[in-house]
């Protein structure tokens, strides 16, 4: 989760890069341009984070799904979170004077604010993991992400802009930031899933090779099929073996 994280959040900034230019380039700034221009960066950013987020738990349980099919709503997702946290961030750092508790408060807080709305997504992608405790690390996770992403925009790019072009240093600062921003959301939303769950199912894939699946009551899914919770890619499996709930403290398995 933390690496897969990491890639989503670089790979979408790096994808932010070319509509900012040519919004910077083509438009005349203004204040709505600018909350415009930050949208560009942060929702293409907040969808790399979630379809990496996204494939992770599709990695953990082996999945065997057509990704194809289901990836659109991940990415419709990603730009809502990151145009809501971006937008408002920008619109709140464009009223009134500049200062500690505007610049880094606030914007720490938005950055929270999109998070949790990542972390609610992914929650619906991983069994028994509550929207309210996905939402409360994705929350965690992109307060501390925001910290970082600040510290090293503001202070890498300080650093590296005596060393090289300005231009780049912003680039570089700016990926390596939602790349932090990514991890700290990864890291967050599996401690917190591990943490409050009741118990849950460990699955041996072969050797120094297993995941685990909390459960709750949502049963969890065996099976063949590619909708199952564990999918065991065998014709002599059927498509829904079993089912595995928890239940008043007591494990069942039907």
């Amino acid at each position: 989760f933390v690496s897969m994280g990491v890639v989503g959040g670089i790979a979408g900034s790096l994808a932010s890069e070319l509509p900012q230019f040519l919004l910077q380039s083509l438009v005349t700034p203004s204040w709505f341009w600018s909350i415009v221009s930050t949208i560009c960066f942060t929702a293409p950013s907040a969808i790399g984070i979630c379809l990496g987020l996204f494939w992770a738990e599709e990695l953990s349980r082996h999945s065997h799904r057509q990704l194809k099919n289901i990836l659109l709503t991940h990415v419709i997702a990603g730009a809502i979170a990151g145009a809501m946290g971006g937008g408002t961030a920008q619109i709140i750092f464009s009223i009134g004077d500049s200062g500690f508790f505007k610049d880094v408060v606030m914007r720490t807080l938005c950055w929270g604010f999109m998070g949790a709305i990542l972390g609610a997504w992914v929650s619906r992608s991983i069994p028994n993991l509550e929207l309210k405790r996905g939402a409360l690390g994705g929350l965690v996770g992109g307060i501390i992400g925001g910290i970082g992403f600040l510290m090293v925009v503001f202070v890498l790019a300080d650093i590296l802009g005596s060393l090289i072009n300005p231009l780049l240093a912003d680039v570089f600062a700016r990926f390596i930031g939602m790349g932090l921003m990514g991890a700290a959301l990864g890291l967050s939303v599996v401690l917190v899933e591990q943490i409050t769950r009741s118990a849950y199912i460990k699955v041996y894939w072969g050797p120094k090779q297993q995941s685990q699946v909390s459960l709750g009551p949502k049963p969890v899914l065996i099976g063949s099929s590619p909708q199952a919770h564990v999918t065991i890619p065998s014709k002599a499996v059927a498509d829904i073996a079993a089912a595995v709930v928890l239940l008043d403290g007591k494990i069942e398995l039907e």
